[in-house]
């Protein structure tokens, strides 16, 4: 099916290819097959690829850009590598952190991020209800904010500020 879909789409000569979430439903090899038809696709076509998506071991592995949304707005967007070893907003950090990794040795506990999967709060940041870094000054919606380089993220307490904090939240959260 999507397979069918890429080659429709091509035929258009599009400049943009917005791929919403191609992988769902398929299997991992599968997935992967798609992902680097898509990756050959694009430079045929010299087009660029917009991912939507959850999964970020293909989206790691394959964007030169990230952008990092919770309820509705963008907190964090960068070069993937620099969001990948230098994210600041704590959901991208958390996120990352979440994501299972291959190693020797399962980890005694799992990351998880605090609170209610899904909730949004209504006024300031969005990720206020879940965020182990939250203060008075959420309530406010954060500006983003430029680290160079094309890194800019909206957050009143970004990584470099109050790293430890964030780890010492995280480590103690109850193994899922």
């Amino acid at each position: 099916m999507q397979r069918a879909a890429l080659a429709t789409v091509l035929m258009m000569k599009p400049s943009l290819i917005i791929a919403d979430e191609p992988t769902t439903a398929l299997d991992i090899l599968t997935g992967e097959r798609i992902m680097d038809l898509l990756a050959d696709l694009q430079k045929e076509a010299g087009c660029a690829v917009l991912f939507i998506s959850h999964d970020l071991t293909h989206i790691l592995k394959r964007t030169q850009r990230l952008g990092v949304m919770y309820g509705g707005r963008l907190m964090e967007t960068g070069r993937t590598e620099v969001i990948r070893n230098r994210s600041q907003h704590p959901y991208t950090r958390l996120l990352l952190q979440s994501k299972p990794t291959l190693k020797k040795q399962m980890p005694e506990k799992l990351t998880s991020i605090p609170g209610e999967p899904g909730a949004v709060a209504r006024e300031g940041c969005p990720f206020l209800l879940r965020c182990p870094r939250k203060s008075d000054g959420c309530r406010d919606i954060p500006a983003m904010k430029s680290l160079g380089d094309g890194h800019r993220f909206a957050c009143h307490h970004p990584d470099s500020e109050r790293g430890d904090a964030l780890d010492a939240a995280v480590g103690d959260q109850p193994p899922i």
